[in-house]
């Protein structure tokens, strides 16, 4: 039956399938055998057939009881080899078993007749065995064939060797039992053989099932430990990089310099705390910000072709200006590069302060070539303008008092006496003229000048003084410390043509460091960067000619120096213009002035 079997499957061991069907049919044969040796023990019992017949009946009985040992021995084997030959008998004993009903009956046809109670009852035995083994041997079609062969063939030869017409009818009717037999011996071993092999297909799906989950379970733990090791690994790398995320925001928040790191089309992703000093902007206001909007309009057009390069992959050294939150401007220097992953990275340095060093450097220097030059020529000037103006005044004694000449002369003298005012002032600034420094109240100074500052003044100013009650002292030569005031006052009367209002100031401070603050204020034109820029420079002037010589600021800026204090400018064109001047402050007290009336 397996070799015909309708749908074999490579994954079923169809020779362990064919074992276990032998073992399924010796166990029902076993219960066969008895069940003929009790249909036996009845058809004897229920008839006549010892009394009338008893050595058929020692015949087939002993038949029997030798069919039943040898299937018992061969249900017995020692070994493999052993096994195959017990097998091999085994199953020839069921055919034996099947040709001693057959024979049995077709005895008792040929002794009793075919309607005799024992041949009844015979058949009737016949048939449920028959039956039987259509279940029974159903796993082996071949061994069910010849059991049913055997078992039927010779009741139904006697019946024909017999003859007549209840012979023929139970002939017909035993070869159409056989027919039937066989039929439903076929279906019920495909049905047998359908069932085994769905079984064994069953099991092993369930097997593959099981070995399935198992890899499954396999795979999920090698896939657990191997998500643990890189868990563990990536933690660490996380640790790491975090560490050095901290170390680098540590190092960047530590920069002196302003540090900017934007997306690659220059959008502000991050700055550190010196870059919202610089640009007096919170973090929060900047992120998300384009730089471009810290530029003036100016430097966003010089600037484009430069964040081209960089993001072209250039590394760029540029200077330019910062716009502050309140609209200053800072001049700055930078250096800025792509990063690996298209970020931009700038370091951005205020260098407003070191210009501005540069500049008093270069002021410093280029005053104290004057100095030199006018400490030079200073005394020889001097002689020069004495013997002319001596010769002037002489020349004006000896003319006539109607002389015309005399406006001349007198026009001499004048311009002598200026020529030694100008060396006078050349002198100051060259840090040549001997000072004579006090201690001193800068309140006293501003009180001693109130009438001639008045003077100096046109109609249309107002002059006011705020002046601290409790200003410290400075050590200050005070003649030069009116020369200060006087020609603050006078440069904020030219700047006030239209009129205005000018203010002079005193206070205390203590930043940087213990001071007295002096400020003139005035109400003016303002000046621009450029001219605040220069308007330390001797000789430098912004009036007509003839109505200045440019000394009056250089002036006060070489006394101021020469007096260790510090003096700035701050002014806004159209707004007017503050000068602030600092002076150390002493330790020391004197009787102050009243507070002046404004």
């Amino acid at each position: 039956m397996i070799r015909g079997y309708r749908s074999p499957d490579a994954r079923i061991d169809y020779g362990e399938l064919s074992r276990q069907s032998d073992l399924s049919i010796a166990a029902r044969a076993v219960h066969g055998i008895w069940t003929a040796a009790l249909c036996f023990l009845i058809v004897v019992l229920s008839s006549t057939y010892f009394t009338d017949h008893p050595a058929v009946v020692l015949t087939a009985a002993a038949s029997l009881i030798t069919i039943m040992s040898l299937r018992l021995f061969a249900g017995r084997p020692k070994g493999p080899r052993d096994r195959l030959n017990r097998r091999k008998l085994y199953f020839s004993t069921i055919i034996l078993s099947g040709s001693f009903w057959g024979i049995f009956y077709a005895v008792t046809i040929y002794l009793y007749g075919v309607s005799h109670w024992t041949s009844l009852v015979l058949v009737i035995c016949g048939a449920g065995i028959c039956s039987a083994a259509t279940t029974s041997f159903a796993p082996n079609i071949g061994i069910l064939r010849g059991f049913l062969l055997a078992q039927i063939i010779p009741g139904l030869a006697v019946c024909l060797w017999i003859g007549g017409r209840s012979a023929h009818a139970t002939a017909l009717a035993l070869a159409l039992y056989l027919s039937f037999a066989l039929i439903q011996g076929r279906n019920r071993s495909r049905e047998y053989w359908d069932t085994l092999v769905s079984n064994a297909l069953l099991k092993i799906e369930e097997l593959e099932r099981k070995r399935a989950q198992e890899e499954l379970l396999r795979a999920r733990d090698e896939l657990e430990l191997r998500v643990e090791e890189r868990t563990f690994e990536l933690v660490g790398a996380n640790e790491t990089l975090r560490a050095r995320e901290e170390q680098f925001r540590a190092l960047i928040e530590q920069a002196a310099d302003c540090v900017l790191i934007t997306s690659h089309d220059a959008i502000l992703l991050d700055v550190n705390s010196s870059g919202c000093v610089m640009t007096g902007y919170a973090r929060e206001e900047l992120l998300g910000r384009p730089v471009f909007d810290l530029l003036t309009a100016e430097d966003q057009v010089l600037m484009q072709p430069v964040l081209e390069d960089v993001q072209a992959g250039k590394t760029v050294f540029e200077e330019t200006h910062i716009r502050r939150k309140y609209g200053s401007l800072v001049e700055v220097e930078f250096s800025a590069k792509m990063l690996s992953d298209r970020r931009l990275l700038a370091f951005v340095r205020d260098v407003s302060e070191r210009r501005k060093m540069a500049e008093q450097l270069r002021l410093a220097q280029e005053m104290e070539a004057i100095g030199q030059l006018a400490a030079g020529v200073s005394h020889d000037f001097n002689n020069v303008l004495g013997i002319i103006s001596g010769y002037a005044l002489t020349l004006l004694e000896d003319l006539p008092a109607d002389s015309p000449s005399r406006e001349d002369a007198s026009e001499i003298v004048a311009a002598a006496v200026r020529g030694a005012a100008l060396t006078n002032q050349l002198l100051t600034v060259s840090q040549g003229q001997s000072i004579r420094p006090q201690i001193l109240n800068l309140n006293n100074v501003i009180c001693g000048l109130e009438n001639m500052l008045g003077a100096a003044m046109s109609e249309q100013i107002e002059l006011r003084f705020e002046l601290s009650p409790d200003l410290g002292l400075v050590r200050a030569d005070p003649s030069q410390i009116e020369q200060v005031i006087m020609n603050l006052a006078i440069n904020a009367r030219d700047a006030m043509a239209s009129g205005g209002r000018l203010t002079i100031a005193t206070s205390n401070a203590d930043q940087p460091g213990a001071h007295v603050l002096l400020t003139v204020t005035d109400t003016g034109q303002g000046m621009d960067e450029r001219t605040k820029s220069r308007v330390f420079e001797p000789f430098f002037t912004t009036k007509e000619v003839g109505r200045g010589t440019g000394l009056g600021l250089a002036i006060v800026y070489g006394i101021v120096k020469r007096g260790a204090g510090d003096i700035s400018v701050e002014s806004t064109l159209g707004r007017g213009t503050t000068f602030s001047i600092c002076l150390p402050r002493l330790n020391v007290m004197i009787q102050r002035s009243s507070h002046l009336a404004t």
